[in-house]
């Protein structure tokens, strides 16, 4: 058997990393595999070897019957634009498709979930996106299998054509946006407005080489919502080493292992966003992760001074 939704991969350097998440794909033999591979960094001598050993890591590692299409990059994009406009070549040719990063290793269900929610919801233009990730930590169980939410959590997800459409790296319309304080009828509170801002103010300059939060921005200038797992569906694999985007493992959340979803679903009422849940996630996974590094910050920072009491 195989199955039918378009998967795309994206990598880079990881060659461990990629054999493991294409260990995962292998599972469901996607009719269609899309791979997106940027190119080495120059002066960054290890790259070419890391970047070749993936790209055979790939061509090997696909053995079923599979429609392959690689892009396979010689000079280094950088992460943003890498994806951005891979996921152009993507869209410019399928409908919809389930989006993997080389750190991302979903649970089995994931796939099933997508294909069934990409169906149901291809029309619907309050929903622009379906994650894997759940970082709600309820005490709970929902009696629903997923729910609304206003993050696009990017450690593995799904879209349509006509949400990525929407996508707008340059950001042209966040100075307008800021001035008219647009953010205060998307967000909840002064907090959340202030530190979003701070974020899209430093992604619009380019001091941030971020596609994520380019695609979170483009979903919230349309009133976009993300479907949300009620179980956390991955386990990321790359957030420590050498990765562009990588956190302290003293996060809570970046431990969390990939859960499998009973079936058939269960599908809520309405379409009507989660508040609790995206106040929880705000405050102990957003603005949380950026307090903690901070936090941090101060603690090497006073540790350092104590050893140098001159300064």
């Amino acid at each position: 058997m195989s199955f039918d939704v378009p998967i795309v991969l994206l990598v880079f350097n990881r060659p461990g990393n990629t054999r493991t998440v294409l260990d995962s794909i292998r599972s469901i033999r996607p009719r269609r595999l899309f791979v997106v591979a940027d190119g080495p960094r120059e002066g960054v001598t290890r790259d070419r070897s890391m970047t070749e050993e993936v790209r055979r890591a790939i061509v090997d590692g696909v053995d079923w019957p599979c429609e392959l299409d690689l892009t396979f990059r010689d000079t280094n994009l950088g992460c943003a634009r890498s994806v951005a406009e891979g996921l152009n070549h993507v869209f410019d040719r399928v409908e919809a498709a389930i989006v993997l990063e080389d750190d991302t290793v979903v649970a089995p269900d994931f796939y099933p979930f997508c294909a069934e929610l990409l169906d149901r919801y291809r029309n619907d233009l309050r929903v622009g996106c379906i994650a894997a990730s759940n970082f709600e930590c309820r005490k709970q169980p929902r009696k629903d299998s997923y729910y609304f939410s206003l993050y696009p959590h990017c450690w593995g997800w799904a879209t349509w054509r006509r949400a990525w459409s929407w996508y707008d790296h340059s950001m042209t319309g966040w100075p307008e946006m800021r001035e008219s304080r647009g953010l205060c009828n998307i967000l909840d509170g002064r907090g959340s407005v202030k530190y979003w801002t701070g974020i899209y103010d430093a992604v619009h300059a380019d001091r941030i080489a971020s596609w994520a939060y380019r695609w979170t921005y483009s979903l919230w200038r349309q009133s976009a919502l993300t479907i949300l797992p009620s179980v956390n569906m991955v386990r990321n694999i790359g957030l420590v080493g050498d990765g562009t985007h990588r956190f302290s493992t003293g996060q809570w959340w970046t431990g969390l292992d990939a859960r499998g979803m009973p079936f058939p679903l269960r599908h809520p009422d309405a379409v009507v966003r989660d508040k609790s849940a995206d106040g929880f996630v705000e405050l102990r996974v957003m603005r949380g992760g950026a307090m903690h590094e901070k936090i941090l910050r101060r603690f090497r920072n006073a540790l350092w001074r104590s050893g140098n009491p001159s300064t």
